[in-house]
């Protein structure tokens, strides 16, 4: 497996880029902010610029597909899209184009399919497939971020003030309130009980 490439950036062919490597014109297919990137990176510049990419290769029997990342972060979350089933190597492509791990970490937290929907070529069915598959693998894989961390217990606060009669989007508003002076330190219970003494207060800003 070819794990990363150093080289000239040459030229940009359709989604990727060509970086030259030892005389050889290595033709890597990238992720759309990363391609934006290396745009600015190029533009100005005299001379082709050296370029690090990290770097996943897909054979076929009838080609070689190469994909690079300028962070290893993005490459390490295509491959765990690529265990999804259904998901090929341009569908993942186009999810790391769209999504960060933030957001897919925070997404697959929230048990929230429609950022996946968001992506072209992807549908509901598959959204919650990828959903579903990521949930077990992200975290054990790739980790978790902080935000995405506190997203369950900001759920069953809000379930928890939906079952004592509050509105759903009143057990919102006061959740995020109530995490708003947690200042990071949250769990459900304690949100629960700042959501319940705000809805007290004459006035709860959103």
């Amino acid at each position: 497996m070819i794990e990363t490439l150093r080289g000239r950036l040459t030229a940009f062919a359709g989604d990727g880029a060509i970086v030259e490597v030892g005389g050889i014109g290595l033709l890597a297919q990238l992720p759309a902010a990363d391609r934006d990137r290396l745009a600015v990176l190029v533009d100005g510049t005299g001379a082709p610029p050296a370029v690090r990419l990290f770097t996943h290769l897909v054979v076929r029997p009838e080609s070689w597909l190469l994909f690079g990342f300028l962070d290893e972060s993005t490459r390490d979350l295509f491959r765990v899209l690529l265990e999804v089933q259904g998901v090929g190597p341009r569908m993942a492509l186009g999810l790391v184009s769209r999504l960060t791990l933030t957001q897919i970490q925070e997404a697959v937290a929230a048990r929230d399919a429609s950022p996946f929907t968001a992506v072209p070529g992807i549908g509901p069915r598959t959204a919650e497939r990828v959903l579903l598959e990521l949930s077990g693998k992200l975290k054990k894989r790739l980790g978790e971020t902080p935000a995405a961390a506190r997203l369950p217990a900001r759920r069953d606060a809000v379930d928890a003030l939906v079952a004592l009669g509050i509105a759903q989007p009143e057990a919102d508003r006061l959740v995020r309130a109530a995490a708003g002076e947690a200042a990071g330190s949250e769990d459900a219970s304690m949100l629960v009980t700042r959501a319940l003494r705000l809805r007290q207060e004459p006035r709860v800003r959103a």
